[in-house]
């Protein structure tokens, strides 16, 4: 479990991406967040980074 607050902002910001993609990702999985400042849980959390590292993978190191 986590003991820090992520926003959905936040996760956001860190991806360089909106606060609406990263809600439109967490619908896929689960419900909708309601505001940007919402907290997000480990499952989401986990379902975000999980789509963005599977989608955004690098051509070659």
């Amino acid at each position: 479990m986590s003991f820090v607050k992520y926003r959905l902002k936040e996760v956001a910001t860190d991806f360089g991406t909106t606060p609406k993609e990263i809600a439109d990702i967490i619908s896929k999985f689960y419900d909708r967040p309601k505001s940007n400042t919402q907290v997000l849980n480990d499952a989401e959390l986990n379902a975000v980074f999980d789509y963005m590292t599977k989608n955004n993978q690098i051509k070659s190191i």
